[in-house]
């Protein structure tokens, strides 16, 4: 197996020399550093990026649209060209140009008249060092914003761009239940919480693995692992070293990043697109960024507004917040410990995870997830029924660890897998199985009963879980036990379920 280490081990790039200053007039500011100019060259043209994904009649957060995105990064490209370092003119005419998106009524004539009004209004003006606190914006074209400036937010909004037909609410699209029914919403911010070893994490990497294999990139978030656990998390998922190192960043910060080279780098980290975003230890985070104090439902929202919304905000990704709840299963209602406003706070969805078989290296364990907040209201409709604290089970989890590599299996709720013949198939197999072989491994049933293994494990949990079958752990052996005959077509008729 890969070493951990040697997986996330990352050479750290040595900062480029800072330009000797030339001679300066009182008041003038010192050149900024070539990692500077290099992370805000970055920035910007992924700035551009994100204005080419607009949709017709859409403007991004700082209401630009392409006029006047495209200017702005123009003149931050042309800015940079001029802070002395190996970034040339020539060079961020070519960044600009090559990057800057285009139509019929936006055409390279129109981009190049941008780049010639950048450098008139920019003439040799350079970047200005600035240190952004976690409280500004960190847009990377935006050093000439006062420096306690705060977004205008009691100004009448214009909703002509949500009226014109072209909206489109959001939709989950990642964590994929085997029905092609999604549980995560990208861009809003959700949490994931439950008791210690109850897979909360696991299920979040298991998802961060499948999506750097893909080639999306990943942001991880850690206030509660290490670098080497998680690592062996991920190859276990069956990621690759170059999967990882390509697309996965990792951070397990312990400061707040409000000031000097720690704001540096919180903006550097903001200046990608990713897919999936994990804070994981949502109580540990909330002591880092100095939220945790005596009122815990202000803390929560102050906290989830100055990282978990700012991270959905500015790189679009889903956000999932990894949290504990109380230990008295009775009043915990259904949020994460601390207080109701952590819940409310959420912009996407809510989920309590319930250990139906316990998770372990060379077992098959089992989840349920429950939905306990939906807002956009798209999982609640393919969940199963409400139960009186306004919980509904959204997905029932199989964790494979029994070979080399984990497999994970997120299928429908209960409810919803009696129509898959499929299914019900193999577990009127295990069962009829069983009945001539008490006591039988695990090992055993996928030797002796044909099918997909993932299938069998999903079929054998589903068993346990309604009583037909009895799991036994004696040493090392997990032993099953049909307790009671299986027979769908009465399972179908106590659910009422139509013929």
């Amino acid at each position: 197996m890969l070493n951990p280490d040697e997986i996330l081990a990352e050479a750290p790039e040595k900062d480029a020399e800072t330009v000797p200053a030339p001679a300066t007039t009182p008041g003038q500011e010192d050149p900024v550093s070539a990692d500077y100019v290099r992370r805000t060259v970055a920035g910007v043209l992924g700035d551009l990026d994100k204005l080419e994904a607009l949709a017709p009649g859409d403007r991004t957060e700082r209401d630009d649209g392409w006029d006047s995105g495209c200017f702005a990064v123009a003149c931050q490209l042309a800015r940079a060209a001029n802070s002395g370092t190996d970034y040339t003119i020539e060079r961020a005419e070519k960044d600009f140009k090559n990057r800057c998106p285009t139509d019929d009524g936006f055409g390279p004539d129109r981009v190049a008249h941008k780049w010639s009004d950048a450098l008139e209004k920019v003439g040799d003006d350079p970047l200005h060092p600035q240190n952004p606190s976690a409280d500004e914006d960190f847009g990377p074209y935006m050093s000439g914003k006062p420096k306690n400036a705060r977004p205008r937010s009691w100004c009448a909004v214009d909703l002509s761009c949500y009226l014109n037909g072209n909206y489109t609410p959001p939709r989950p699209t990642l964590l994929r239940r085997t029905d092609d029914v999604c549980l995560l919403y990208p861009g809003l911010t959700h949490s994931i919480h439950g008791e210690p070893e109850s897979g909360k994490s696991f299920l979040v990497q298991y998802e961060a693995a499948r999506l750097i294999m893909e080639g999306q990139f990943v942001l991880y978030v850690d206030f509660e692992s290490d670098a080497g656990s998680l690592a062996e998390r991920l190859t276990l998922l069956g990621a690759t070293r170059r999967a990882i190192e390509q697309y996965f960043t990792y951070v397990r910060p312990e400061t707040n990043p409000s000031q000097g080279e720690d704001a540096n780098d919180f903006a550097a980290m903001l200046n990608k697109r990713y897919a999936l975003a994990v804070i994981d230890g949502v109580s540990e985070s909330m002591a880092v960024m100095g939220t945790a104090g005596t009122d815990p439902n202000s803390d929560a929202i102050d906290w989830a507004t100055r990282l978990p919304r700012r991270i959905a905000d500015v790189t679009g990704a889903a956000v999932v917040q990894i949290d504990h709840v109380t230990k008295n299963s009775e009043t915990r209602g259904r949020w994460a410990i601390g207080g109701q406003a952590k819940l409310s706070a959420l912009t996407g969805a809510a989920y309590m995870v319930e250990v139906r078989e316990p998770l372990g290296r060379g077992r098959c364990g089992a989840l349920t997830l429950w939905v306990a907040k939906d807002r956009p209201g798209f999982v609640r409709g393919h969940s199963g029924a409400r139960r009186p604290d306004g919980v509904q089970q959204a997905a029932e989890v199989v964790v494979d660890s029994t070979e080399e590599h984990v497999e994970f299996t997120v299928s429908p709720p209960t409810l919803a897998s009696v129509g898959d013949e499929a299914l019900e198939k193999m577990k009127v197999s295990i069962a009829e199985f069983l009945n001539g072989a008490p006591g039988a491994s695990l090992n055993k049933i996928r030797d002796y009963v044909e099918g997909n293994n993932s299938r069998k494990g999903h079929a054998l949990n589903s068993l346990v879980a309604d009583g037909y079958v009895r799991r036994d752990h004696r040493g090392q052996a997990t032993l099953h036990t049909l307790v009671r005959p299986y027979a769908p077509e009465l399972q179908v008729h106590d659910l009422g379920v139509g013929e």
